[in-house]
C-alpha cells in the first residue's frame, strides 16, 4: 500500500467547499510520467521532493534507489510514497508546496487535508 499526496495549481482549483474540490480532484486524475507538463511551481516541487523520494517511473526514474511513483498532469501531481515514510512525506510535501506556491492535498483518512498557498 502507498501513502498518496497531491499538489496542485492553486489557480486552477475551486476554493468554494470540500465537495467541489473533491469533484475537481477526481477529474484531474489523468496520469502521465512526464513532470514537465505541469506548472513551473509544480515542476520545482517535484524536483525538490524527489530528492528524498526518488521516482520509480518516468524520465527521472532511479532504478537503484526509487521509492515513489508519480503521476503528473497539467494541474496536479500525485506522489505515492512508501507507507513507512508517510509522516516525513506529508511534512516535506506540504513545506515544499508552500515554498513553491502550489496547493497541497492529502487524501489519506485522518490526516490534515487541504491547503492553498
Amino acid at each position: 500500500m502507498a501513502y498518496e499526496i497531491a499538489i496542485f495549481d492553486a489557480a486552477a482549483a475551486p476554493r468554494v467547499d470540500d465537495d467541489e474540490f473533491l469533484a475537481w480532484y477526481s477529474a484531474q486524475l489523468t496520469p502521465d510520467d512526464d513532470p514537465d507538463i505541469g506548472t513551473v511551481g509544480m515542476r520545482i516541487w517535484f524536483s525538490d521532493f524527489s530528492q528524498d523520494f526518488p521516482a520509480t517511473n518516468g524520465p527521472y526514474a532511479d532504478a537503484k534507489d526509487g521509492t515513489t511513483r508519480y503521476e503528473f498532469g497539467r494541474t496536479m501531481t500525485r506522489a505515492f510514497c512508501p507507507d513507512g515514510d508517510a509522516k516525513k512525506a506529508a511534512a516535506d510535501a506540504r513545506a515544499i508546496a508552500g515554498k513553491n506556491a502550489v496547493g497541497y492535498f492529502n487524501p489519506n483518512p485522518g490526516d490534515l487535508r487541504l491547503f492553498f498557498p
